[in-house]
């Protein structure tokens, strides 16, 4: 079964507005919020340092150094930060804004035939005392 956790964030006219839509239905409104497996580092981060007057830039690095605090301190929180800025006049979606744990490209490696030594060999026969086989339907 599928059980998103999401947050979903908007302005209309009556101003900036942001939710919390947890796995099992329930709302929160906030004025800031994290979910998922490195949340609770990076709630730590908007706990101590938001406040309703954060310029753009300040939001702007808020939001990085908690994203940064679950992708550091959670194994599951992923390797890149990514920015939604939502604005009255439209929104910007800035992807990769921060690869801070950019992956090394995998390269692929053939072993040539007969690397390995092999030390000594043995075959063990075995004999089928008994079989029985059985169809399934798929």
């Amino acid at each position: 079964m599928f059980q998103p956790a999401l947050i979903l964030g908007g302005i209309d006219n009556s101003g900036a507005h942001l939710y919390s839509i947890y796995p099992h239905g329930s709302i929160d409104k906030l004025p800031y919020i994290s979910m998922g497996s490195g949340s609770m580092a990076a709630i730590s981060e908007l706990e101590s340092r938001w406040n309703e007057n954060l310029t753009e830039e300040e939001g702007m690095k808020l939001a990085c150094d908690a994203i940064l605090g679950g992708v550091f301190n959670d194994l599951g929180s992923g390797s890149n930060v990514d920015l939604c800025v939502i604005k009255k006049d439209g929104t910007r979606m800035l992807r990769n804004y921060l690869t801070p744990n950019k992956k090394p490209a995998t390269a692929k490696y053939v072993y040539p035939s007969g690397l390995t030594k092999v030390l000594c060999k043995s075959e063990i026969k075995f004999e089928i005392a008994e079989e029985t086989v059985m169809e399934v339907d798929a």
